[in-house]
């Protein structure tokens, strides 16, 4: 007898309700003891029955002490031939109720199995989604840097920032910038870079920087720009440009 064998002989039922011999007992045990799927059908039947124990308990009621001798033991006798003759319907019964609720129990770990198998399929489409949307997004940003009107602008450090540099994007024909703060160090706290665009010597606000390096950052698009500037400005940016805290510019490509 092998594994599925045992599952669909009744076996499992017939040691759970204890009216199996010692040798199927044994075998049951091995089993029990090799495989999970047989302590599983195990555990739900043992359930099974506790329930139905639960819900069909009937209390016991004492026999009076002073009925004993003969008469107690005639009657013993025929409650035994009673037994022998109708509790057959009684146990068929109980064995069919105990069989309904392991039939239920199974089919509710059947259930929740498709529901985390449905959980699973979902966050798996969410997860393809997700990464199809990065991949189009990157493909994009790919497009832009390699298009022939997009220029790469180095932005040097100056003196509060020597050595340090950020890292521009801009195409006059698609009206988009992208910046990069490169190696500029974090800014400190309650501070954050800012991107100025000279225009015609008037400083324009094209935005607040990310101080995550090597991170590109849409940023302001500004028609006529002669320069990039980044300065050192409070928390939300400034209406007007920290000249004094210039951290780093360069140079755009005539228009």
């Amino acid at each position: 007898m092998d594994k599925e064998q045992l599952l669909t002989s009744g076996l499992l039922e017939q040691y759970v309700l204890g009216l199996t011999t010692e040798e199927e007992s044994h075998i049951v045990e091995e089993y029990a003891a090799q495989h999970e799927e047989v302590r599983l059908e195990l555990s739900l039947l043992q359930q099974a029955m506790e329930r139905y124990a639960v819900q069909h308990a009937v209390p016991v009621k004492a026999t009076p002490i002073e009925k004993k001798g003969a008469a107690i033991t005639d009657r013993s006798n025929l409650g035994l031939r009673k037994l022998n003759s109708r509790a057959l319907w009684p146990l068929a019964t109980a064995f069919a109720l105990i069989w309904g609720v392991y039939g239920a129990l199974q089919t509710d770990i059947r259930y929740q199995q498709f529901r985390d198998l449905q959980e699973a399929h979902t966050l798996l489409l969410k997860d393809c989604e997700n990464k199809g949307q990065s991949h189009e997004a990157l493909a994009d940003l790919t497009s832009f840097i390699q298009h022939r009107h997009t220029a790469k602008i180095i932005l040097n450090g100056c003196a509060l920032s020597q050595g340090a540099f950020a890292i521009a994007y801009w195409n006059p024909a698609a009206q988009k910038g992208y910046i990069d703060i490169g190696s500029l160090p974090p800014p400190p706290k309650g501070k954050t870079y800012q991107l100025w665009a000279d225009v015609e010597g008037h400083m324009v606000n094209a935005g607040t920087v990310s101080c995550q390096a090597g991170q590109l950052q849409e940023i302001r698009f500004i028609e006529q720009a002669a320069s990039l500037n980044i300065t050192l400005e409070p928390d939300g940016g400034s209406k007007e440009p920290t000249v004094s805290l210039l951290q780093a510019n360069g140079l755009l490509a005539s228009n």
